[in-house]
Formats: C-alpha cells, structure tokens, sequence
C-alpha cells in the first residue's frame, strides 16, 4: 500500500513543485515496496482465505518457506503451523507445533536487551516476534480442543485447562498495571499535536484482560468430564460474567444456552460439536503524521488489529441416525475470537504509541540538528527529504501476526443414543441461506458413561 507523506516546502527553498512531487513518490514507493518475505506472507492470506489449509501446510513445510522465518520470525511460523494442522485435522501435529509456539512466548516476559534496543531506538519489526496475549491464549485454547478430540482427558485437555486459567489470570494483573501505567502518564491523553493516534486506543472501563470465552467453556467441560464439579463451578461461572460484562466490548453474545454449564454432569451430554467459521484478525498500519515537530515534519505508523465480518450467522449440525432418521442441532455463539483479539490488542495500543512517538521524536530532532548545520538551503532540503525518506522507510508498524485464526466459534453440547451417528454442519448466513455444508462424518457413541466425543469444523467466511 502507498504511504501518503505530506513533506512542507519551506519559504527560503525555491525546488520545483515537480521534484517535490518525485521525492512525495520515491517515499511512497519504499513503503509500498513488498519485501520477498511479505509476499510470502500473502501468499498464507490468500491460502487462508480460501480454507486450502493442506497448501499453508505445503508451503510453510517446504525447504524455501521454512527459509522465509529467521530467528525473529520462528513464532509466526510455529502459530501457521499449528493452526492449518490443526484446522486439515492433524490433531496430533497441531499440538506439536503450538507447543512449541507457546514455549517462544514464554520468553515475552524475558526480553533481551537487543530486543529493548531494537525498539526503542531502531524499529518494532527487528525485535524478535513473541506474540500477543491473545495469541499466547489461543495456542491453549486449540491445544486444549486438540486433546478433546483426541479423547485425552486426563493429563491432557486437564493439563491446557490449567495452564489457560492460570495465563488469564496472569495476563488479568499484567493488563491492569498497563492501565494504570498509562492513566498515570500525561502524554498517553495526547498532545495537540499528536491527535490521531490515541482515538484507536480502546476505552478499557475496568482495564481487565478480555478473556476467551471458548476457553472458559472448554475448561468448565473438561472440569466435568473428569469430575471435578468445584472448579467446573468456578469455570462456568467465570464464562458467563465474561458474556455479560463484556458484551459492550466484544459483541452481544446469548448467556442463555450456557447456564446450565455449572451443574451438568458426564451423563448430561456425551458429545460436542465445535464450528469455527471466518477470517480472523489481520493487522494494518495506521499512518500518522506528518507531525511537525521543531520544525521538521515525522511520520510513523500503528500496528491495527482489524478483522472482516464473516459470512456466517448461524450454524447447525444435521444429525442422522442409523435409522435414517435425521434431526438438527443449532450450535451457539461463544465467542467472535477476531473481536476478543482486536480489543485485547487496543489495549496495549497506548504503549506501543508513546514508544513510537518518542522513537520517532528523537529521529526527529537528529534531523532537524544535521539540517541546521548544512551550508546552504539546497544542502538542507536534501538532508531534509533524504532524511524524510529514511524515517518513512525505517519507521514501519509490526505488522506481524498469526494469519489463521477463525473469526468466530460455536459449541453445541448433545445427547446422543449410543450406535453410529453421521454428522455434518451447516453454515448459515444471516438471511437462512446455506454457505456451506461439510461433508459427513461418521461418529459412535458408546454405552459407556465415561466416553466423549468431540466432533470439530471450520469454515473459511
């Protein structure tokens, strides 16, 4: 995309309009420039979008795609990784990968001091990418799905549950102290000269970390299936003040189906169908500026978070039994995870912001000293636009993310008589018409109190 960068021609220069105009473009083309490896990274959208999750997995997989991920870029390859293994239906190789994703964002509370550097002084982009907290969640929360479907319940989908509720309430403390790190700096308000920035940053009431609903659900079921009814109890509980305190943040999302969570029991359901469907988050940059700041003109860009609306308004599952008889099971609406994600990153926005601006100020200020002390005004209008020209090109927003994560998921718990069930799913959009039908799949249900299915799909709108 092209950068606009508004360069002011001051009195005592006398360039032509037309040259000034060259230098305008010369700026835009090195921001628009993509780079080998962001080309690569398009060619993962692109693969995304259309739910070839086989190909994402092709391509990351192969000699020249595992070349693209130096050291700083490990953690984007890893979350790929994991998420298309996860959503072809390689339970097993999803949890592979994502354990490893989550290992390299256990070291986000350990930042090297090249990394501290790199950021303050340098660019975002050459520090080492170690996730969001939304992301660090999320790896939990697909591991944890993983296990279910697996039917590993006990030291598996138990070991997830645990460390997602444990993260929650790490990242709930770490939110806060963000919030009151910035209430208490003036600059976070916003110069005057800085309008722009801060009206993309979320007006967080409470300053708590968005929790994942869809976590606090799997965790409650997990609690259930190996009978544990206290912290069941405390799960269930915790997913429905999430619904209702958040509602004005993330979505209206219906508590309804979800209040008997806290007292179900094993023999109260033996199956559960998930469906994620949509695009989910992609960042963008935020181009601010120019700003003129002693008499010299910065520009810098904000990492957004944003994410396209899915097609998707509903989804049911058909059940046919072996009778021939069939049946539907509507699924519900948990959580729009792209929505959970764009907030939770809002949040951090105020920080991200003011390390910029100050990054920026003092590229600014080197400039405006070595333009001063030029000979004449030609030689100061060229270290000026070559200096402009350097900070449009350095001062790049952290674009990178995960490219697969869904928009949205719904659960569904049922009670099925034991024998072979043939399940499919069907997404709806918002007017009742089909957008897609999976194919079927046969499951069996046993007699047994003690067994549990788990029954996963994803749709790509």
């Amino acid at each position: 995309m092209a950068t606009r960068v508004k360069i002011p021609i001051f009195r005592r220069f006398s360039m032509p309009s037309v040259r000034v105009i060259g230098v305008i473009g010369f700026i835009a083309m090195l921001a628009g420039c993509a780079t080998p490896f962001q080309k690569h990274r398009n060619r993962i959208d692109d693969l995304a979008d259309a739910g070839a999750y086989t190909e994402v997995i092709d391509v990351l997989e192969s000699e020249k795609g595992r070349n693209f991920y130096a050291d700083r870029d490990r953690l984007l390859y890893y979350l790929d990784l994991g998420l298309a293994r996860f959503a072809a239906g390689d339970d097993e190789g999803a949890i592979g990968a994502l354990t490893t994703a989550e290992a390299i964002m256990e070291t986000r509370f350990e930042e090297n001091a090249g990394d501290v550097f790199s950021k303050l002084v340098l660019n975002d982009t050459l520090a080492n990418y170690l996730g969001e907290p939304y992301e660090d969640i999320d790896c939990n929360v697909f591991k944890l799905l993983a296990q279910l479907e697996q039917g590993v319940i006990q030291g598996g989908a138990t070991v997830e549950a645990r460390r997602l509720a444990s993260k929650v309430d790490m990242l709930r403390d770490e939110y806060l102290e963000l919030t009151s790190k910035i209430e208490s700096d003036e600059r976070a308000g916003g110069d005057d000269r800085f309008k722009g920035a801060p009206s993309v940053v979320a007006e967080a009431e409470s300053g708590q970390f968005i929790a994942s609903p869809l976590g606090e659900f799997l965790t409650a079921l997990t609690y259930m299936l190996t009978g544990d009814p206290a912290n069941q109890s405390v799960a269930a509980r915790r997913l429905i003040q999430a619904i209702e305190a958040q509602g004005d943040l993330i979505g209206f999302i219906d508590p309804e189906p979800f209040l008997d969570l806290e007292t179900m029991r094993p023999a109260d359901a033996n199956a559960l169908a998930v469906a994620f469907a949509g695009p989910g988050p992609r960042k963008t940059a935020l181009r601010v500026g120019p700003i003129p700041i002693h008499n010299t003109p910065i520009y810098f860009e904000l990492p957004i978070l944003e994410y396209p609306v899915s097609e998707t308004a509903q989804v049911v599952v058909l059940i046919e039994r072996e009778d021939g008889s069939i049946s539907e099971a509507p699924l519900h609406l948990i959580e729009n995870m792209a929505h959970v994600a764009t907030v939770n990153h809002e949040r951090q926005l105020p920080q991200v912001y003011l390390r910029t601006l100050l990054r920026t100020a003092s590229k600014s200020v080197a400039l405006t000293v070595a333009t001063q002390s030029a000979s004449d005004d030609g030689a100061q209008l060229a270290i000026l636009l070559g200096g402009l020209a350097l900070m449009a090109a350095t001062e790049k927003a952290d674009l990178r993310c995960s490219r697969l994560l869904p928009g949205q998921a719904y659960v569904g718990l049922l009670d099925l008589t034991p024998g072979v069930h043939r399940i499919s799913y069907r997404f709806l959009s918002s007017g009742g018409g089909t957008l897609y039908e999976t194919a079927p799949t046969d499951i069996t249900i046993s007699d047994r109190p003690d067994e549990f299915v788990t029954t996963i799909e994803w749709f790509w709108r």
